[in-house]
């Protein structure tokens, strides 16, 4: 597959997940607890807000988990989130975490992440909402 296909969801959207026809990878501290309604490819804690949930400051939060996606990397994330498309046979994956971003004030690092990778890489990332 020459293209990755990346969007973002929630955990709580199997629908729009089921839909998209891409895997569904978390990208958070601690996978959900409860069962899911559809398979969970894994979680790609590299991505995932470690150390820095506490951080109240958005531009603070935001500044340190860039700096965090910067050590880790484009190409060491593309290879990863690859294997978990060509591992099931998909265009891409959905990183999903918990937020409902359809909640007024509501932010989450899983769209700073996606334009993150659309500045180094220049491909868009869609957030998966039922709007």
């Amino acid at each position: 597959m020459s293209d990755l296909q990346l969007a973002t969801s929630r955990f709580h959207a199997p629908e729009l997940i089921a839909a998209s026809g891409l895997v569904a990878v978390g990208i958070v501290v601690s996978p959900p607890r409860w069962p899911l309604p559809y398979e969970l490819a894994g979680n790609l804690t590299p991505l995932a807000p470690v150390g820095l949930r506490e951080i109240e400051d958005r531009g603070e939060f935001e500044r340190r988990y860039v700096e965090r996606l910067e050590r880790f990397g484009v190409e060491r994330a593309r290879t990863i989130l690859r294997g978990f498309a060509d591992a099931y046979e998909a265009p891409g994956c959905v990183l999903l975490c918990f937020e409902d971003l359809a909640k007024p004030g509501e932010w989450c690092h899983r769209r700073v992440f996606a334009a993150w990778w659309e500045e180094q890489t220049g491909q868009p990332v869609q957030e998966l909402d039922a709007h």
